[in-house]
């Protein structure tokens, strides 16, 4: 699984926007307004959101696990 922030620094190398704190959206052309946060990653699709630091990238690999652990239908 690769890291969130390498999507990132690839999306943003690509003109994606990112907001005046660093933050970005991705998946939603719905208006998402960051207050308090910076350089944080929200990934919307239609069965989920996630939101994190961009720092912390590498740390969604423990909820795949987790969601993996339980069977959840997000993975399938």
């Amino acid at each position: 699984m690769g890291s969130f922030e390498v999507v990132y620094d690839y999306l943003k190398q690509q003109g994606h926007p990112v907001d005046a704190s660093g933050n970005m959206q991705i998946g939603s052309d719905k208006p998402v307004f960051f207050t308090g946060l910076k350089n944080s990653i929200l990934v919307d699709t239609d069965d989920a959101t996630l939101v994190l630091q961009k720092s912390a990238s590498q740390n969604v690999k423990e909820i795949y696990q987790s969601l993996e652990a339980s069977g959840s239908d997000l993975l399938f």
